[in-house]
């Protein structure tokens, strides 16, 4: 089969799902590209908006593009292609109405291969950038903010005093697993018994909303067979089954991102060090609109601040010590993300649904390219899968216990925010062998094959099997 009839089965099942799903799938292209502050107002998230205008415009889905096979980036031309038959078919003025519809809407239209490129990235920052946006969008250079403490009470007393675990996650507003996580048992022969596996997938992603599930069946013969189901916009099913192996996701609780502490130049704030030397913090100004009460748009425009490892942040609506440009530590924060740029889940789904037994889909799994899942499975033959191979920090236990230093980075870290020292090299994300940048591979995160059974409710990897203790990642 050539990448043109992957491109055709896309367009098919985009032009075939649309009669749904058409008006959710361009509410999310909307939000991808940065553009729901113009067209939904107060109902849109503007700091959303300038961060995917800084980590997600098409210069970046181009990048991104560019780095896929042909195939894969035919499914996204395919797919583009069939939304925009549907419209021309349709018509804007007979979209679907309601809740869910966009019927006449303004912001209604053809799409492109990148747009769909900026809807799978957006997708895969959710638990990264995308509820750090806020955070992002407050650091600002002018912000000078003099926090007056009591008489003898240090800025880390006052911390300490201050900062909860709930307090900061709560802040973060980090999708709750109980609204898109799920549950699932893998069952291998041993525990079914019968010479099979039995998998058990219940998934708490929305059927209902722009982020909703469906379910459609795709078929390339000789090459792809999967029935399953995806958010909207999915070229290929996330979870489903094909003729000899099933598979499903829960939520892992791995982190995707760590924070740096920067040390500043005393002489110029603008300047962080680094190894002993002083390194020029970056800015970079984007712009997005904003729909007004009157019906007018108006352009917002906002500076961003960047480290080498990612953009600056101002945690003040977690602390106010954590607030201005520095804090009350005389430091700044900032973050990398480890999903930035990752689009490696496109094609692992797609190589897991042509995956005959759960030995051949590990293999699919190498790339870890998952964003936040685990992966269960069972197959015909009776194995089953647990695994936690997603996308997480290369932070060996090593690094984490001697790069986490001084009151603000344990503070932080024992509140669940792991934030290292900034001003060291040593303290740089680690890389593994034939794996992405900056990630912990395949050998390194935990997976558990048996015969008898794996479970896992979007909690820890230790506990999947209660016989067998998964330790020491």
């Amino acid at each position: 089969m050539t990448a043109n009839d992957w491109g055709s089965l896309a367009y098919g099942n985009a032009y075939a799902s649309a009669e749904l799903n058409y008006c959710p799938i361009m509410r999310a292209v909307v939000l991808a590209k940065g553009n729901s502050a113009q067209y939904f107002g107060d109902e849109g998230d503007l700091d959303v908006d300038l961060v995917m205008k800084l980590l997600n415009d098409e210069e970046a889905a181009q990048r991104m593009f560019d780095g896929l096979p042909e195939y894969v980036q035919e499914t996204f031309v395919g797919y583009a292609a069939g939304l925009n038959r549907y419209l021309a078919d349709t018509g804007v003025d007979n979209l679907a109405e309601g809740i869910d519809g966009c019927r006449g809407a303004s912001w209604v239209s053809e799409v492109t291969a990148l747009d769909m490129i900026q809807h799978a990235h957006k997708a895969t920052l959710r638990a990264s950038s995308t509820p750090l946006a806020r955070f992002t969008a407050a650091a600002s250079f002018d912000n000078a903010v003099t926090m007056i403490l009591p008489a003898g009470v240090s800025a880390g007393e006052q911390l300490l005093a201050t900062l909860d675990k709930e307090s900061v996650m709560a802040a973060l507003d980090m999708p709750e697993a109980s609204d898109i996580g799920s549950n699932a048992y893998a069952v291998g022969a041993d525990a079914s018994q019968t010479s099979s596996g039995i998998l058990l997938g219940n998934p708490h992603f929305p059927w209902k909303g722009f982020e909703r599930f469906f379910m459609f069946h795709l078929t390339l013969p000789g090459e792809y067979d999967v029935m399953g189901a995806a958010t909207v916009g999915g070229q290929r099913p996330v979870i489903g089954f094909n003729g000899n192996m099933a598979w499903t996701h829960t939520v892992s609780t791995g982190t995707r991102f760590t924070l740096y502490e920067l040390e500043l130049n005393p002489d110029n704030k603008m300047q962080y060090i680094y190894d002993g030397e002083v390194r020029d913090i970056e800015s970079r100004t984007v712009s997005a609109q904003k729909l007004q009460a009157d019906g007018t748009v108006e352009t917002i425009e906002h500076t961003f601040y960047l480290s080498h490892y990612g953009p600056i942040m101002d945690l003040g609506e977690i602390s106010p010590l954590l607030a201005g440009w520095p804090n009350a530590a005389g430091t700044l924060l900032t973050y990398r993300d480890a999903n930035l740029e990752n689009m490696r889940g496109v094609e692992q789904w797609f190589r897991m649904g042509q995956a005959a037994n759960v030995e051949e889909l590990k293999q699919a799994l190498r790339s870890v390219g998952l964003p936040f899942t685990n992966t269960l499975a069972v197959d015909r033959y009776g194995d089953a899968l647990y695994s936690d191979l997603s996308v997480v920090p290369n932070v060996s236990i090593t690094k984490y216990n001697n790069c986490i230093r001084g009151t603000l980075q344990t503070l932080l870290t024992e509140r669940g925010l792991v934030t290292m020292d900034g001003a060291d090299s040593a303290c740089e994300w680690g890389n593994d062998p034939d794996t992405a940048e900056g990630i912990l591979g395949y050998d390194n995160l935990p997976k558990l094959e048996t015969r008898n059974y794996a479970a896992n409710a979007n909690d820890s990897y230790w506990l999947a099997l209660p016989e067998q203790l998964l330790t020491g990642f």
